[in-house]
């Protein structure tokens, strides 16, 4: 059988039809042809597998196997020095536990004032779903020792969605008028009573459930009765949520021409193994029966690294290796590039579509832990300190060979020391006679272990202080220290610091990481999430999902911290408690107590601080009704007192008025004396006198002149009435005598 170039057992078939299978896929006017696709991936191929043969070297250092195992000879130690091991499992709790001790890692500002609310609905969403859907720890745990191991990790965002078939049985009811005043008056009882209770409606049967909902909606009472039961098949969604992959470093080959900018890339591919059950249960392949014909004829024989070498016989479950393709291409004959995504198994093409995801971009995130300028592949502690291990390996075997050569605990006699007899008395540990001519200490020698020499420990000391200063990470015995800088305070301190800053610029870059994964996130939900989606806020307290509060424009930060720095600021905040306590009131030492709590990872012990309310004293609040009392009767005996000082200040102020008016009554007084004086001395008073008299005279003349000309006109009016009386008497009276008028015959 011609195994192809991707080492796949599948023959190279020129007579498969690709056009056909991508016609049958797309109606694109220019799409790619699954050789282009197939040539651009083997160029990637190339660079990973240089990339593969480091981290095979990495991955032996890590085990203590390859050239980094003692070579086997006879009499010789074996054992290894476990270094590069040592250093990651104390490098990856420090980089895994800032992201695990908080239930809230996704902080998500909104750039506009409009997209607040759509800013907390992202920030709720992201960091439940990294809670509760992602498995965070496993995640974390996956991401930092494939880092820390193999230099690179690559994650790979994907949307989970799942739903399950299964049968349920409906009861049909027609409903019916009735005219039972009893039926009408317990569906109407019922109602109310459901209107202020909604959970008393499952009390009853379905019927009568029925006929409640139909009163309350339009107020009309019908009787439901019982038609058939009917067999529905019911989909209910299982999973609608995001996840991430870490991928395998083999599994994943990426655009070579990028430089280290996977932003830059124009395709990456993923492998990874299926079987027909799989694709047929996804839903997405297509080409499935053409396919299932080139398993059942060919065999595959790849070989993967850790492979069981278990593997399926039926056609169902046999393994497939495919092969996903994800990049951009000119499909529409344009000259712009569009985001799309091929997969194929061997010479079959299955899928073939645009980009699924919402921003259109590659779907990887590339992590590196050291990185490396222009590639996308970082390097592990390993690359630094793997000579270290070796040489540390060879100075601890010679130490155990010089152990294991010498004959501790054996004891040797000169000869002639001890006859026959005397000697079995010696071995079984009796009183034996000795010959005389030798003494004992200088006849009996114990042989122990050779002393190893001091330089073993210099050099081993020398070792690891050198791979800790390379990785930055302490040991448990006595790790990094300041000794090199003087032995003080200082010079520890500034060890630790550094130690510190390089947790942190590796820190930053998976948190870096992270947040283009939450950016992906945030995209796919607001696409694919629902309002049947619920969001736990607590144990207790739920909230449910708007779509449209998902769209908006976002900056996403994530908190990290190490342990050093949470330490740092706990111990700054106890200071601050320790030098103020006293004058702090109660809501701030609270505050203070919460976020030591926090830094402590203690989410139960800060949850009771936050929401913690002192229970009132009873005889503190009735001291405090008593002050409260005596405050309000100082204040209305003040209030008093400046009423009483308004009061005596009007008072006076109206003594000053009076004051003021008999002041000038007596200035007018005066004045009118001096004139009175002036007056008399000049003979004034007197002509003023016999002025007044003149005009008293002369108007006294004038009214009996006037008195005198009414009386006469009163007079004349009268008379002239009198006449006027008399001579209508006398018409009254003519008027009354009676005419003797006698007619003509």
């Amino acid at each position: 059988m011609q195994v192809n170039k991707e080492g796949q057992g599948y023959p190279i078939n020129n007579e498969v039809d690709h056009d056909k299978q991508v016609k049958a896929a797309v109606d694109w006017k220019n799409p790619p042809t699954l050789k282009e696709l197939k040539e651009g991936f083997q160029s990637a191929k190339e660079q990973t597998e240089t990339q593969l043969k480091k981290i095979e070297e990495w991955l032996d250092a890590f085990n203590a196997t390859g050239r980094f195992k003692a070579p086997e000879v006879d009499g010789r130690s074996r054992a290894s020095v476990r270094l590069v091991r040592k250093q990651v499992e104390w490098r990856c709790p420090s980089l895994t536990e800032p992201f695990l001790s908080s239930n809230k890692i996704f902080n998500v500002a909104p750039r506009t004032y409009e997209d607040k609310q759509a800013a907390v609905q992202n920030e709720l969403i992201l960091n439940y779903q990294f809670k509760t859907k992602v498995n965070a720890v496993k995640l974390m745990d996956d991401i930092v020792r494939t880092m820390a191991t193999e230099g690179t990790v690559v994650i790979h965002p994907m949307w989970k969605y799942k739903e399950d078939v299964y049968k349920e049985e409906e009861n049909i009811f027609e409903p019916y008028p009735t005219a039972d005043d009893d039926y009408q008056a317990q569906i109407m009882q019922i109602a109310e009573e459901v209107q202020n209770n909604p959970d008393v409606l499952q009390e009853f049967e379905e019927n009568i459930q029925l006929a409640i909902q139909k009163y309350l909606e339009e107020g009309v009472v019908l009787e439901y009765r019982f038609v058939e039961t009917k067999i529905n098949e019911v989909k209910k969604v299982r999973n609608n949520h995001p996840i991430a992959e870490v991928v395998p470093t083999e599994d994943v080959f990426a655009d070579p021409s990028c430089k280290g900018d996977i932003d830059k890339a124009k395709f990456v591919v993923k492998r990874f193994d299926t079987c027909l059950a799989s694709l047929r249960e996804d839903g997405r392949y297509i080409n499935l029966d053409d396919l299932e014909k080139e398993v059942i004829s060919n065999e595959q024989s790849t070989a993967k690294p850790n492979d069981s070498g278990f593997k399926f016989k039926d056609k169902a479950r046999k393994s497939l290796e495919a092969y996903e393709y994800w990049g951009y291409y000119d499909i529409d004959g344009t000259g712009i590039l569009y985001s799309f995504v091929c997969t194929w198994v061997g010479n079959t093409l299955i899928r073939l579509e645009r980009n699924p995801h919402p921003d259109n971009k590659l779907p990887f995130i590339f992590i590196p832990l050291i990185p490396v300028k222009h590639s996308l592949y970082g390097e592990p502690d390993a690359e630094l300190i793997m000579d270290n291990q070796l040489i540390m390996s060879a100075t601890m075997r010679g130490a155990i060979d010089l152990f294991g050569k010498s004959a501790n605990g054996q004891t040797g006699l000169a000869k002639g020391f001890l006859d026959q007899t005397n000697l079995g008395r010696f071995n079984r540990g009796e009183n034996y006679t000795y010959n005389s001519t030798m003494r004992p200490d200088a006849a009996i020698f114990t042989h122990k272990f050779t002393e190893i020499p001091q330089s073993v420990f210099l050099m081993m000391n020398y070792l690891t202080n050198e791979a800790e200063a390379f990785s930055g990470v302490k040991s448990f015995n006595q790790g990094i220290s300041g000794d090199s800088l003087g032995k003080t305070a200082k010079a520890g301190r500034t060890a630790l610091d550094a130690s510190a800053i390089r947790d942190a610029s590796i820190l930053r870059r998976i948190a870096e990481g992270m947040v283009q994964m939450a950016y992906k996130f945030q995209a796919m939900n607001a696409e694919l999430l629902t309002e049947d989606d619920v969001v736990r806020l607590t144990n207790k307290e739920y909230v449910r999902v708007d779509p449209e509060n998902l769209n908006g424009d976002f900056d996403l930060t994530i908190d990290i911290s190490t342990p050093e720095s949470d330490q740092a600021k706990a111990d700054d905040l106890v200071m601050m408690m320790q030098t103020g306590q006293g004058t702090f009131p109660l809501p701030f030492v609270q505050k203070i107590f919460s976020e030591i709590a926090r830094l402590k990872n203690m989410p139960d012990l800060q949850q009771f601080i936050d929401e913690y309310q002192p229970e009132p004293d009873p005889f503190q609040e009735q001291m405090q009704q008593l002050e409260l009392q005596q405050k309000q009767a100082e204040i209305e005996e003040i209030r008093a007192r400046a009423a009483e000082m308004l009061a005596k200040a009007q008072v006076n102020l109206a003594e000053i008025n009076v004051r003021a008016a008999r002041a000038e009554n007596t200035v007018s007084q005066t004045d009118k004396n001096n004139i009175q004086t002036y007056k008399e001395a000049n003979g004034i008073t007197q002509e003023e006198k016999l002025q007044l008299e003149e005009t008293k005279a002369r108007i006294k003349q004038q009214q009996d002149m006037m008195y005198h000309n009414l009386t006469k006109d009163l007079e004349k009016q009268k008379h002239n009435q009198t006449i006027l009386q008399e001579g209508a008497k006398n018409d009254l009276a003519g008027l009354s005598e009676p005419t003797n008028n006698t007619s003509p015959a």
